[in-house]
């Protein structure tokens, strides 16, 4: 089992139709992707609805520091990597997280 399988991406958006499908493409390895929307009307949540490994939810926008947390609590795993809405991992971030070795002890 890979490291990926024990962490849950989690992703706050709004109106992010422009870059969502590159958010989501970079995310593949992951089985847990939250998309927390709150209250986009311009595409966001069909794309996101179109990928197997996001789990869509719907809430409102509390400031960022509520929200990410609210978001987070919709994750499967207890390592939660939160990111932006146009922030597109790169391959070997990705690659280099697969090999991490993670530790509870640690924050990354």
């Amino acid at each position: 089992m890979t490291n990926i399988e024990h962490i849950s991406c989690v992703i706050i958006v709004k109106n992010a139709k422009e870059t969502m499908a590159n958010v989501l493409d970079a995310l593949c390895y992951f089985d847990d992707v939250v998309v927390y929307d709150n209250g986009s009307d311009d595409g966001t949540q069909e794309i996101a609805a179109a990928y197997s490994n996001v789990n869509l939810v719907n809430g409102p926008f509390l400031g960022f520091g509520e929200t990410k947390q609210r978001a987070a609590t919709y994750a499967k795993h207890d390592w939660v990597l939160s990111l932006d809405a146009d922030e597109v991992l790169a391959d070997d971030f990705v690659q280099g997280l697969m090999s991490l070795k993670l530790n509870d002890q640690n924050v990354y």
